[in-house]
């Protein structure tokens, strides 16, 4: 019994020495086009046959800024961002079943606009922008559901 108790705390042990060292990451730096579980039609329902257009939107827009001194200089660091994106989903079930469900073929746009100022004021005066259009990556996606 001793035994069994050691291996599941060096177990356990790992795991948490594991999971102190992993890194964490953001999808392409926060920004996305979709929520978490937002591509999902129906939360994984395949509906009946025929054909399915959704239309999504979101549009985000923040703004901070703040007063910090460093080193006896004062710097006045600052961004505004403004996003929108938008995308369509269609979706299409055949009319013939596979494996009994219905099989789901589905392909989705999306568009997006970004505009983000950054300044970082006091004695460097240095100050970035990006702003335009774009599309965003192609997501296609096979389903089956009974």
């Amino acid at each position: 019994m001793r035994i069994r108790q050691f291996f599941l705390r060096a177990f356990l042990a790992g795991c948490v020495s594991v999971a102190a060292v992993s890194a964490a990451s953001a999808t392409e730096y926060a920004f996305s086009t979709y929520g978490l579980g937002g591509n999902a039609f129906g939360a994984g329902i395949t509906p009946p046959p025929g054909t399915y257009v959704t239309e999504a939107a979101a549009f985000y827009s923040g703004k901070i800024g703040t007063t910090v001194n460093f080193g006896g200089i004062t710097l006045n660091p600052g961004a505004k961002v403004d996003v929108f994106s938008g995308a369509t989903n269609i979706l299409y079930v055949p009319n013939r079943k596979v494996l009994s469900g219905n099989l789901g073929l589905s392909v989705t746009l999306p568009v997006g606009h970004i505009d983000i100022d950054a300044t970082l004021g006091g004695p460097f005066g240095l100050s970035r922008s990006v702003e335009g259009w774009g599309f965003g990556d192609v997501w296609s996606k096979v389903q089956l559901g009974w």
